[in-house]
């Protein structure tokens, strides 16, 4: 594929939380949308924080699929078959979602982590890492030395990063977030906006995205 050119730049500006599953299968859709495209395009990724539980209580000890039971009030295998499509949907994308692994966990800490660089590149791979550590892994995406440790491995600044870890609802670049995301009403994520003319929301079958690349591009060359 050859390089794209400058102009075929697409700014897109993603809300999304890191617990939450249907954003990570979006991402992979979107990407493979991107493959397919029959022009070579340059994502400019812009990751933007949504909290789905803001109040929600950490609890490492404590999977996804123990807490769904807790909450809801139903039996191990009701939740598991209110998971399947969710489980189903990641195999066609190469995401083994493993819910009994899945820790229960704010993610408000691993948003601050991810605010702590302004790398897009190195933000896209913490992405990538903070996605497969919550579904994949079971590691606890809370925990403020595991955070560090990965940060560390990304070049970030020590200090900045320590910073952020210690106080994460007082950085303004989440909370600038999290108002446009009210200013806009959004309710649901992942939430896409392209070149800030339009938007989609949910996790999007690649066809979707492809055309929504192709209304991007035809606006962009406009």
């Amino acid at each position: 594929m050859k390089a794209p050119e400058k102009n075929n730049t697409i700014v897109v500006e993603v809300w999304s939380d890191i617990a939450c599953p249907f954003c990570y299968i979006g991402l992979k859709r979107f990407e493979q949308a991107v493959e397919r495209f029959p022009v070579s395009l340059n994502i400019d990724f812009r990751w933007k924080t949504f909290l789905l539980n803001p109040d929600l209580k950490t609890n490492s000890f404590a999977s996804t699929l123990d807490y769904l039971v807790a909450t809801k009030g139903i039996s191990v295998s009701e939740v598991e078959q209110m998971m399947q499509g969710v489980v189903a949907a990641g195999k066609t994308v190469d995401i083994p979602f493993d819910f009994k692994k899945a820790k229960v966990a704010n993610s408000l800490r691993a948003h601050a982590l991810l605010k702590s660089t302004t790398d897009h590149d190195i933000r896209m791979n913490l992405k990538r890492q903070l996605f497969d550590a919550q579904f994949l892994s079971g590691k606890n995406i809370d925990d403020k030395d595991f955070l560090i440790e990965m940060g560390k491995d990304a070049g970030i600044d020590l200090a900045k990063l320590e910073a952020n870890m210690n106080n994460p609802e007082g950085l303004t670049d989440i909370n600038t977030d999290l108002q446009e995301a009210r200013s806009i009403g959004i309710s649901g994520v992942p939430f896409f906006v392209f070149d800030r003319s339009f938007a989609l929301v949910g996790a999007q079958s690649v066809e979707v995205f492809g055309q929504a690349l192709e209304k991007a591009f035809t606006l962009e060359k406009a």
